[in-house]
């Protein structure tokens, strides 16, 4: 599963949801130190501390195996009036190892109408106990593992009736959407998210990893829904009154939390690879975009069989896409679900690779995830991590190591940032709810150690032990030592330190160096020392890398293990060297420093054979307000990576702008990357160079990238252009965020009348994080053109808060934008010298305060109420 984190929005709101007239929303800054002395004195016992002073941590033991469910059959039709799934499932089992009597099994607020047991071809009634979660069926006569025996189950389940009234909550496990079909702008669909056990939401069953089973699932709905699930579609028989029966097929077994339904109107556009079928379910008005909604999907399909030298497992693979997805996107088996967001024209997909690399992360789960499971969420790691470190392999593959590096850099730093206030091992046997696993310590740490255990064995040896890993433990369950002993058969070595050290203790180096050169002894020493604080991860990490020793115009790697909290390394050197640098590819998950001077600093930018070590150069400069040195600027502008361009194109001071004016007016019509472009664009707005009107013109007529043609439009309003106001009315129409935003902005700054419905319809095409922006438009359109449209945005934002069938971006940018209105109401009412005005302004303030308060205690969505607390927007008295 690849999600979509929270955790970044803090960020996002406070540079996207604030305006000039509005107070952001921000946080105290949180201060960092380094300890140079680490003295640890033991403090003398005052106390005798009692038994009760001692107790076991939680431990989350994998799922203890009573039964083998072997094959299961479902028969569903459904209530969409009343969102019910009205089921029948055979569950064909056997006793795993202990003779049984009694059978339990996951069932979460099923209402169970009868359940009988086979006897030979008859069905008889067997008592059961249903506590709400469970299933306790009691056999009337004991089985042995050498026995097995079927179960019917008939049902209803009510999955919507979860939360009260409210929300769409990440564990309904089935999904009704607009199930009444009174939202027209919303298609009527079902889907179902199992991850991590909630299918037994749905169905009976055996709802843990470590679990393995086939099935087949019949589907009765109406015939003009199209149907996808699991494995193969078998049949498709038309039945009385309008209705059809679809028979999926699993002949393969796979865990329970990968089984999927979805249901709804879908065009499917179809294509082959290696004779197995591959599918796209998009919205019919998608259809023509079907392959580049899920881009590359055949090329991925034979570059990992071929990498892995295991051809795709499985009989097909489909892709589809719903609407209010709980999540990024979800790997069930030959069926990926991919939320609405990665649904958009072909154009509006040029500037993006956030599809592919979300299509290729699923993918991946085919064999990592898929095939082979981890035997429990505390592993979940083996499933995750590889999945993200597809993405690695992708971008390496499709675009070069440049952009893939860029992209490790950015998952790296998202694991370290989340490392500040939460550490725990990558196998994680401590958690207090399975939830807490899908954090950025199983995806990007995960993800960066494989990077890491690859850069140390070889593509050769990792890629072989990948294999033995896969050919071992095909359709079953593991841990994280199965992993280790297939690199070790491969490669004869002990991998133990590594596993342990990356594995089961949590953390990671934090490594400070410098060197020195002895003309006298010509020698090199470098020292190394890791400072990581002792109390929260290791102290003494083992690290095999290397030192970049660069000469002249020659680098030179000198191979190292640092396995000591403080070390030295001396190397013969006949001259002095121009630059030294540790990692110099930066593999290591680890945070590297060192005292630099400004020449070291520019001779990393020029010298460094790494993206991330040229940005980290950028960083140090921007990060200090210190421009970086002019001897930066036309290499960073020429440099081979676009991000490098981007930029310093961000960071160039304008009393150059005459020298290099050139330089960007060619980076803005001919750059091949867009977002490299935009930048030019707006550095020559900002500089009010006389080209920008004839470039922005040109990139709105006839560019592809909306991206520019969004820049353009910001460059025509900042320069008063008279054919603004025409450019922005002809793309009102346009879905893609960057336009509806630029727009917006025009509208509001130029207090166009009329344009509510603009924005009112704007709401309903941004469904990502991009909506936030959209938001700060709306808000000062209100404010902007007169007391009667701030209390339509004020209205209207009500209405979406209280929606909480809606996406979670959009409820969130809600709540902060009236955030920004109460705030803003309550400045105004301290200013007033008016009794009247200020009782009115405070009557705002209340009442906006009120609704926001109701919907932090109607709020059924954990991650959006966390970041509710988080952002204090429920004030206390």
């Amino acid at each position: 599963m690849r999600f979509l984190s929270f955790f970044t929005l803090t960020f996002l709101l406070i540079s996207c949801i604030s305006s000039k007239k509005s107070s952001p929303i921000t946080f105290e800054p949180v201060e960092l130190r380094d300890l140079d002395t680490l003295t640890v004195n033991a403090d003398k016992p005052s106390i005798l501390k009692s038994a009760e002073d001692f107790v076991l941590p939680v431990y989350q033991a994998s799922n203890e195996r009573k039964i083998d469910l072997l094959h299961t059959i479902l028969h569903l039709s459904f209530d969409w009036e009343n969102e019910k799934v009205i089921g029948s499932a055979t569950l064909h089992l056997k006793p795993y190892f202990d003779t049984i009597q009694m059978v339990s099994l996951d069932a979460k607020q099923l209402v169970i109408k009868e359940i009988q047991l086979q006897n030979k071809n008859q069905y008889s009634p067997i008592p059961f106990e249903n506590t709400g979660s469970h299933l306790h069926l009691y056999l009337g006569r004991s089985f042995t593992r050498n026995e097995d025996f079927k179960i019917l189950i008939t049902y209803e389940a009510n999955p919507s009736s979860t939360g009260g009234s409210a929300a769409i909550t990440s564990n309904k496990g089935l999904f009704f959407i607009n199930p009444k079909g009174t939202d027209v702008s919303k298609p009527k669909q079902i889907w179902t998210q199992g991850e991590t056990n909630w299918n037994s939401r749905w169905y009976p069953t055996i709802d843990h990893p470590n679990e393995r089973a086939t099935q087949e699932i019949n589907l009765t709905v109406d015939s003009n829904y199209v149907t996808l699930s699991n494995g193969k579609l078998i049949s498709s028989i038309p039945l009385e009154n309008g209705l059809r029966t679809d028979k999926w097929v699993m002949d393969q077994p796979h865990a329970p939390y990968l089984t999927m339904i979805a249901v709804g109107e879908y065009a499917v556009v179809r294509e082959q690879w290696n004779e197995i079928e591959l599918s796209y379910y998009v919205e019919p008005a998608f259809k023509a975009h079907a392959k580049n909604i899920f881009p590359h999907t055949k090329e991925m399909m034979g570059f990992f069989s071929d990498i892995l030298d295991y051809p795709y497992p499985w009989s097909k693979y489909a892709q589809i896409v719903v609407r209010d997805y709980v999540s990024g996107a979800m790997e069930n088996t030959t069926a990926s679900v991919f939320g609405e967001f990665v649904q958009r024209t072909s154009r509006e997909l040029i500037d993006d690779k956030e599809n592919e690399r979300i299509v290729a992360h699923e993918l991946f789960h085919h064999w990592f995830g898929d095939l082979v499971t981890c035997e429990s969420w505390s592993n979940l790691t083996l499933n995750e991590g590889f999945a993200n470190y597809s993405e690695y392999l992708w971008f390496e593959h499709k675009y070069g190591r440049e952009e893939a590096d860029y992209h490790l850099m950015n998952e790296r730093q998202a694991y370290i940032s989340e490392g500040i206030y939460n550490l725990h091992p990558l196998i994680h046997f401590n958690y207090k709810d399975n939830e807490e696993m899908f954090d950025s310590h199983s995806y990007n740490k995960g993800g960066n150690v494989l990077h890491v255990l690859r850069n140390y064995l070889g593509d050769e040896a990792f890629f072989l032990g990948l294999n033995r890993y896969l050919n071992k433990n095909s359709f079953q369950s593991v841990e994280a030592h199965h992993l280790r002993l297939a690199f070790e058969e491969v490669t004869g070595k002990d991998l133990n330190w590594f596993f342990n050290q990356w594995f089961f203790e949590k953390g990671h180096p934090e490594l400070n160096y410098d060197y020195q050169y002895d003309a006298s002894l010509k020698q090199l020493s470098v020292t190394v020392e890791q400072v990581q604080n002792p109390d929260r991860m290791l102290p003494i990490f083992i690290l095999p890398t290397s030192i970049g020793i660069q000469m002249g115009d020659s680098l030179h790697f000198e191979k190292i293990t640092i396995n000591e909290r403080k070390q030295k390394f001396i190397f013969p050197l006949s001259a002095a060297p121009t630059w030294v640098t540790l990692d110099p590819y930066r593999i290591l998950l680890a945070e590297i420093k060192a005292i630099k001077t400004r020449q070291d600093i520019l001779n990393q930018f020029k010298l460094s054979p790494s993206v991330i070590d040229r940005m980290e150069a950028i960083n140090m400069f921007s990060e200090e307000s210190t421009l970086p040195p002019y001897e930066m600027y036309l290499p960073g502008l020429n440099d081979s990576f676009w991000a490098i361009r981007k930029k310093i194109l961000t960071l160039l001071p304008e009393e150059r702008k005459e020298e290099l004016i050139p330089v960007i007016v060619n980076l803005a019509k001919k750059d091949a990357h867009s977002e490299v472009r935009a930048a030019a664009i707006e550095v020559l707005m900002n500089w009010d160079d006389e080209s920008v009107d004839e470039i922005a013109i040109k990139g709105i007529e006839t560019d592809s990238s909306y991206l520019i043609i969004a820049a353009s439009l910001q460059v025509l309003s900042a320069k008063n252009n008279p054919q603004t106001f025409a450019y922005a009315e002809k793309l009102e129409a346009e879905s893609h965020p960057a336009i509806l935003n630029a727009i917006g902005m025009i509208y509001a700054n130029q207090k166009v009348p009329g344009k509510l419905s603009f924005f009112r319809e704007g709401l309903n095409k941004i469904n990502d994080y991009e909506i936030l922006a959209f938001y700060e438009a709306f808000l000062l359109y209100g404010l902007y053109t007169g007391p009667e449209n701030t209390e339509e945005v004020m209205n209207d934002l009500h209405k979406i808060i209280f929606d909480f069938n809606s996406l979670p971006w959009k409820r969130l940018g809600g709540m902060a934008t009236l955030n920004n209105l109460r705030n803003l109401y309550r400045e105004q009412a301290n200013k007033s010298t008016n009794a009247l005005e200020k009782g009115a302004l405070e009557k705002k303030v209340t009442e906006i305060s009120g609704w926001m308060e109701e919907v932090m205690n109607k709020e059924q969505l954990t991650e959006l109420k966390n970041v509710y607390q988080q952002l204090q927007l429920v004030e206390k008295e």
